[in-house]
């Protein structure tokens, strides 16, 4: 046996000398000091025959568990699945098991065995097999299916569930209930009669074991097994000297879950023999056939010490865990409330804090992106965490992979756990494969996981998928992406593919290929699967067979869905190009392998002949729900079984999905995409359950993505809630349940996918004998629902009032008000949560002057508020009101006081969104509740400012949105008004946009606030079309001081940001259409602030005249650049009077400068090639004087 000593690896590890998946090994030697008792736990062996594959395993479980206790085990726990009984049934299956048990001499020793599921036949529900299973257990053990075993004193209670699938009885909890307190009472001193008064703690400090074989809900890694009651797990908690052992889920010692406490103890038995090991919360879900464990318990004093052991290896697994029993329930009974998880030293709150491991500096995650789809690779050498007291946790588990969008909302992510069973890691990198978005931004995370299941800092990179012309919702995988780098000529470029490439040629090779392409599945639905492949027109062409994990799913034969060989041309005339499809594909979550098998030729050609060239995974049609129309499903073309399929002139749709007596599961789950959030109705129409002793109830739902969470509860079909349907049974349907037609009105739902499930309640016999289930189905229906979007017009001011759209229910009220935008407001002054979602659509882009009246908060008694749409706050409760009472005759809340908000001149861009008015808690102390009152808001139209070759435009900045500033009177200010801010958090930009209406040169200008104290005061500048930097708030040049003339500064001097008109410092050229001026307004300091005072800005054409005296300049624009000699002539009526030249090279603006002191009208500008060939360039400039 190796000789590993556990300090020497824990040195080392630390170090950063072994791979991080090794988990801290102990001496493997025979335990040989003085113990009460020592015992064997093996579990999940699924021993069939000497023959099986597990059957040495577990002859290595039971030779190293001999060993352990130097032949001096004093009995033997099997935790269950110890044989495999197959749905066939073998009642020589306990043989294997007993002849090694045997021969090892432990048949002669006290043991329990609690039954698994696999001790009875494989998937069965056949009551006289059951009951056969459990006589068989009986004959061949020697034990009754319940028993209860005393070892040197020592309670060793097990039991069996009664089916395969884990159900266990009343009476068999009854029994375990009765055993545990008849064990504890005999050696407790509180004990009246042999029982426990209501909430008294047992004082016996000697341990009682449990054996079951499936976990008690919530307690190894928090599974939710609803095998056992709540109230026998009530029972559990209230017994701190029990010891649960339990088996099922084949889970590695290493993990710290798998020992739990809280009230009672818990250990799951470490996977034994046969089977795979399991991982739970991971997104590789088959783990290893090759890690053998088992484990052993030793008491002293009534403390236990549960040892692990690696058969493989021959090594101790870490330390043991130590449960003492007499300090724990000293601690339960004392009069300290304070100290009564002391010594569960492996309860949930001595790990919620654990340490966690890291990567080393400079470790980073490689992303391959093929067009939508991406594959994160990252090194496997995160270095562990220091030990989290007592939990054994300083290995690396595994690794989280988490894609997040560009504003850092995570889209999904999945967990690879690491091989830390094994000695030494076998891998040395780590790989996932998403399906994202084409031509997007993300950010991929990889984060090391703790023994724990803490996650430590991550490692990152940014990436950004390809563009594509993949149709929306669907995700496309280039197959030539996966031929392989052996395989080259497998790949043919081709213009007219799909990314660019083929996977094939027209003779390659001398052999089959199989070409792997791994697929990711972000939620569980029914998909479309297409794929475009050559046909295989004759036997000189290679035929080509698709399965989708492992199974067949076409072939590129004649029947296919769409042909697009451009005339049978592309790629190839023997291989024409079809569109092959599947569809309604039920595909779970995860990732799954689409394979490409691909034969050779005839073996006289000795080649393949083929081309592929994507495969691709789609959301079906008619599913996807849209604000503008209805959607319909049929639940028949959702159906499990074509045989519940039944035509019915009566149903939508011509079929109804019936059954009068199945065993199968009809449950459906729809999968919808919802394109646009907004309010639906829905109706569905059933089969009434007449008489639900006899006839199945189901009950309708709308759940999340995930399928975990209810949306929306739909009723049931125990009776019809639409009175205007007429009650009937429909042609071919079951007739003993006529159909009924359930209505619910006016139901959120947020964009996304979400689920239409139909529960059919399965139908038990009294006697339990047969489960089945009865049904009509018929359709389900969405509505959008009118009204209740608003459409914001582009040509005339929208109003929406807020009681529209917050249901008026509850302590939410209406008041009337003669002075109220539509005769009155609501409020609320107690409601537990307040988000209220309101649809808008807008028309046409443009800017609008936004304004609404809501109550002012004006004392934490009241609630503060946000409008927003998406990230952008419109307004808040903090913002600056006009305190504009208006006519209004009422008052909800005098610390309430409606008051009128503004924000002038927002753009908003074309498109639906979603409006959101969400109310925050009040934090007074007072209660957990909020308040709000609320009329109504209203988008006003502003036309985009125009700027054209008649005079200057002046943008003034009040008249724009510029969030979270204050309005100033200034009689020195243009439009006698500027903007200010004094302490903003984080940086903001101001865009404006102006349409240019005649291309030409102009001249810039922009008064602000000049920074003179840049270490409190930060810089501001304004930009043209993110490209040209037009002024700084920190320069003297082409600065014009104004400061003294501004008198109303508010918090600032005019010293610090004083007033200055800023030029640039050329005229600057504008084509027609829309410009961008954007003003960024930055911050600076801790905390980051801005500050800033802002008037206006402006343009001036720069085409014109200017007379001083004598000088005379001219500066004419042209749409396009010219070059020659520009001449200025100066007339006097029609005469005239003289004229001056100047070479121009290359340029849009021409200005020619003279003196003239004679007098004259008119000035005309032109340009001519040269004065050799006179030929004009551009229009002739005229400018009267």
């Amino acid at each position: 046996m190796k000789k590993i000593i556990g300090i020497v690896l824990s040195g080392l590890l630390l170090l950063g000398c072994l791979p991080v998946s090794v988990f801290a090994a102990a001496e493997f030697t025979p335990q040989t000091n003085a113990v009460d008792l020592r015992v064997g736990i093996l579990g999940d062996t699924h021993v069939g025959s000497t023959s099986a594959t597990a059957y040495p395993f577990f002859q290595d479980n039971v030779t190293d568990l001999v060993a352990l206790g130097e032949n001096q085990l004093d009995g033997l726990v099997l935790s269950g699945d110890i044989i495999y009984q197959p749905a066939s049934y073998d009642e020589n299956n306990y043989d294997a098991v007993l002849g090694v048990l045997n021969q090892a001499g432990l048949l002669n020793k006290p043991f329990v065995w609690a039954m698994g599921n696999h001790e009875y036949p494989l998937l069965s529900k056949d009551e006289t097999l059951l009951a056969k299973s459990r006589t068989l257990f009986t004959q061949k053990t020697g034990h009754d299916v319940r028993q209860h075993v005393k070892m040197n004193g020592i309670s060793f209670i097990a039991a069996a569930a009664d089916d395969y699938y884990g159900k266990v009885s009343a009476e068999t909890e009854a029994w375990l209930k009765d055993e545990i307190e008849a064990s504890i009472a005999a050696d407790s001193s509180n004990a009246v009669n042999g029982a426990f008064e209501e909430g008294v703690v047992p004082n016996s400090a000697k341990p009682v074991f449990l054996t079951l074989h499936h976990p008690v809900s919530h307690t190894i890694f928090d599974l939710d097994d609803t095998n056992y009651t709540q109230g026998f797990v009530n029972y559990l908690k209230s017994r701190p000297q029990v010891i649960l052992l339990t088996g099922h889920m084949h889970m590695p010692a290493e993990l710290p879950a798998t020992m739990w406490q809280d009230g009672f103890s818990a250990f799951q038995v470490p996977h034994s023999s046969g089977g795979n090991l399991e991982l739970p919360d991971m997104s590789n879900e088959i783990g290893p056939s090759d890690v053998h464990q088992g484990a052993m318990l030793e008491v002293k004093d009534n403390v236990v010490s549960i040892y692990k052991f690696n058969t493989v290896t021959n090594e101790f697994i870490g330390r043991p865990w130590v449960i003492d029993i007499p300090a724990i329930v000293a601690d339960k009974t004392d009069s300290n409330a304070e100290n009564d998880n002391d010594h569960y030293l492996y309860s949930p709150d001595k790990r919620e804090n654990g340490n966690v491991p890291s990567f080393p500096a400079d470790t980073a995650p490689s992303v391959e992106i093929n067009g939508c789809s991406v594959r994160v690779k990252w090194p496997h050498n995160a270095v562990p965490g220091a030990e989290t007291p007592n939990q054994q946790d300083n290995f690396v588990r595994g690794y989280k992979v988490e894609i997040c969008d560009s504003a850092g909302t995570v889209i999904t992510s999945k967990i690879r756990q690491a091989d830390f069973y094994y000695t030494e890691s076998k891998v040395s990198n780590y790989e996932s494969t998403f399906g994202l978005s084409y031509d997007t931004e993300y950010v991929v995370n990889v984060y090391p996981m703790s023994g724990l299941g803490l996650l430590g800092t991550p490692i990152s990179k940014s990436i950004k998928t390809e563009a594509d012309t993949v149709p929306a919702g669907a995700t496309r995988y280039e197959v030539e992406n996966y031929v392989g780098s052996d395989y080259p000529n497998d790949v043919t470029p081709n213009v007219k593919a799909s990314g660019g490439k083929l996977a094939g040629s027209e003779w390659v090779g001398k052999s089959n290929l199989t070409i792997t392409v791994p697929i990711t599945i972000e939620a569980d639905g029914i998909y479309n699967l297409t794929y475009a492949m050559g046909e295989q027109t004759s036997s000189n062409v290679s035929a080509i067979t698709v399965k989708l994990d492992g199974s067949t799913i076409g072939t590129n034969g004649s029947s296919y869905a769409q042909n697009i060989s451009n005339l049978e041309t592309y790629p190839w005339n023997y291989t024409p190009m079809r569109l092959y499809e599947n569809k309604n594909c039920v595909l779970a979550a995860g990732d799954h392998t689409v394979t490409f098998e691909i034969a050779g030729v005839s073996a006289s050609y000795n080649a393949r002949k083929y081309f592929i060239d994507y495969f691709q995974v789609a959301f079906p049609e008619g599913q996807t729900l849209t604000a503008n129309e209805p959607l319909t499903l049929e639940m028949e073309d959702f159906s499990p079984n074509q045989s519940w399929v039944k035509d019915s002139k009566d149903a939508s749709g011509g079929k109804i999905m019936s059954s009068s007596w199945t065993n199968a599961d009809p449950d459906l789950y729809i999968p919808v995409k919802i394109s646009d959030a907004g309010y639906y109705d829905v109706e569905y129409v059933v089969g009434k359950t007449t008489a639900p002793a006899s006839y199945n109830q189901l009950n309708v739902a709308i759940l999340d993505s995930n399928k975990t969470t209810m949306l929306h509860s739909l009723g049931n079909n125990l009776s019809g809630n639409d009175n205007t349907f007429t009650e009937k049974v429909y042609e071919n349907s079951y007739d003993s349940m006529p159909m009924i037609r359930n209505k619910y009105s006016k139901l959120w739902l947020d964009e996304g996918l979400v689920y239409v499930n139909v529960d059919v309640l399965v139908f038990t016999y009294g006697d339990g004998s047969i489960n089945h289930s009865k049904f009509n189905l018929d359709y389900f229906k969405f509505t959008p629902v009118a009204d209740t979007r608003v459409t914001i017009s582009s040509g005339a001011p929208t109003t929406f009032e807020f009681e529209k759209f917050i249901p008026i229910e509850g302590q939410t009220t209406f008041m009337e008000d003669s002075g109220a935008s539509g005769g009155g407001y609501i409020y609320n002054g107690w409601i537990s949560t307040a988000t209220y979602n309101i649809p808008i659509t807008v028309e046409q882009s443009g800017y609008f002057d936004i304004e609404y009246v809501l109550g002012k908060k004006t004392s934490n008694d009241h609630s503060a508020w946000t409008l927003k749409i998406g990230d952008w706050v419109i307004g808040s409760s903090s913002d600056s009101d006009t305190i504009d009472r208006g006519s209004y005759t009422t008052e909800a809340y005098a610390a309430n006081p409606l008051s009128k908000f503004r924000e002038n001149g927002v753009w908003l861009e074309k498109g639906n969104y979603i409006l959101v008015f969400d109310v925050d808690k009040m934090n007074n102390g007072a209660g957990n509740h909020c308040t709000f009152v609320a009329d109504y808001m209203k988008f006003t139209p502003k036309a985009m400012p125009k700027l054209n070759a008649k005079g200057a435009l002046v943008v003034e900045y009040e008249d724009y949105a510029v969030s979270n500033s204050d309005v100033k009177d200034d009689a020195a200010a243009s439009g006698g008004k500027f903007v200010t801010n004094g302490y903003s958090y984080s940086n903001q930009s101001a865009e404006n946009k102006i349409m240019v209406e005649d291309a030409g040169y102009y001249t810039f200008e922009v008064v602000m606030g000049r920074t003179t104290a840049p270490q409190s005061y930060p810089l501001n500048y304004l930009m043209l079309d993110g490209e040209t930097y037009l002024a700084y708030n920190n320069s003297y040049a082409n600065a014009e001081d104004l400061s003294s003339q501004y008198t109303n500064y508010g918090n600032y001097s005019a010293d610090v940001l004083g007033m200055w008109r800023f030029s640039y410092n050329q005229p600057i050229w504008l084509d027609k259409g829309v410009h961008i001026i954007s003003t960024h307004l930055n911050s600076m300091g801790t905390p980051p602030v801005r500050r800033y005072n802002l008037d206006y800005f402006a343009l001036t054409p720069a085409e014109g005249m200017t007379v001083s005296g004598s000088s005379v300049a001219v500066t004419g624009a042209y749409e396009q650049a010219v070059s020659g000699t520009a001449v200025l002539a100066l007339y006097n009526g029609a005469k005239l009077v003289s004229f001056k030249t100047a070479e121009v090279s290359n340029t849009k603006a021409v200005t020619v400068a003279t003196t003239e002191d004679r007098a004259f009208t008119v000035a005309k500008l032109f340009v001519l090639n040269s004065f050799r060939d006179m030929k004009p360039v551009g229009a002739v400039k005229v400018f009267e004087k």
